[in-house]
């Protein structure tokens, strides 16, 4: 293992201080590197590289670089790096959470490709390589992603939607049945229809917006219909234009639909999404001339 620094600090309850030779600096200068610490009974401890604390110790003691001559060549300088505890691994197996904190003075290995390998590459679909080390694949847990929430969050431009749409493409193309619904309000994604034809389907309403998804990405939409019975009241109503002060309308259309949705499911209310036609039940003469 490669020996890259020593514990100098600890904050909290997962960050780490570590100070680094200038030697060492090219094999964990960039953020996202993963470094590890030995604990107790052979477990270890692994973090992630995500700040520098880089220190001119001539000029912090002097501030007087500009009266100095050859100062490139002798300045002294220490480095610092700050890294946050992700998880620790004991006998092959990795888990998430801190069970101790290190102390100052311990040793910091960086963590070897093989072994990252191991801990990145176990999930089911791939997202892409680490940076630092573009031989190890980083996957994620199907059943892991799909059976809990998560939320993919950054900030504006740093590829949240690529990330979605790299996602959504590793799924697809490992298995052939996956069933997923995206609702696109921005058609970031209809782009995966070219490259899925026969597995994605694309649907839009009827009218502009077809019309414009159809001349930017050369895909005719399918319909998409929303069938009458799955509307609530208010919905309803909003479809026929009856606004609030149409009491007795709605009233009236209140009670068609509770009847209706009742001739099938007896305790069903306004809002349950029973099936019904509207054609055979709602036009008989009573509702008719209501």
């Amino acid at each position: 293992m490669e020996e890259v620094g020593r514990v100098v600090a600890v904050y909290g309850r997962n960050v780490v201080r570590f100070a680094v030779p200038e030697e060492k600096m090219g094999l964990v200068s960039r953020p996202g590197t993963y470094v590890k610490i030995e604990g107790a009974n052979d477990t270890w401890l692994y973090a992630m590289v995500v700040s520098f604390n880089l220190l001119d110790e001539l000029y912090r003691r002097s501030r007087i670089v500009e009266e100095l001559e050859g100062y490139l060549e002798f300045r002294p300088a220490r480095n610092e790096l700050v890294a946050t505890l992700v998880g620790y691994g004991s006998g092959g197996s990795v888990s998430r959470g801190v069970p101790f904190l290190p102390r100052p003075g311990q040793r910091v290995y960086l963590v070897p490709p093989d072994e990252l390998a191991d801990i990145m590459g176990r999930g089911d679909i791939e997202l892409g390589r680490i940076t630092y080390s573009d031989g190890v694949p980083f996957r994620l847990s199907l059943n892991m992603l799909c059976s809990r929430h998560f939320a993919v969050l950054a900030m504006t431009g740093a590829g949240k939607s690529n990330t979605v749409a790299v996602i959504l493409a590793s799924i697809l193309s490992k298995y052939p049945y996956a069933r997923i619904l995206l609702i696109d309000t921005h058609s970031e994604y209809v782009p995966l229809k070219n490259r899925f034809p026969d597995r994605v389907h694309v649907l839009s309403p009827a009218g502009k917006i077809s019309r414009l998804v159809e001349a930017r990405y050369g895909i005719s939409p399918e319909p998409l219909e929303v069938p009458l019975w799955t509307l609530s009241l208010e919905e309803v109503a909003g479809l026929l234009r009856l606004g609030t002060q149409a009491t007795k309308q709605i009233m009236y259309l209140r009670n068609a639909l509770q009847d209706v949705r009742r001739k099938r499911y007896e305790a069903a209310t306004t809002d349950d999404p029973i099936y019904y036609t509207p054609e055979a039940d709602l036009g008989s003469e009573e509702t008719a001339g209501q």
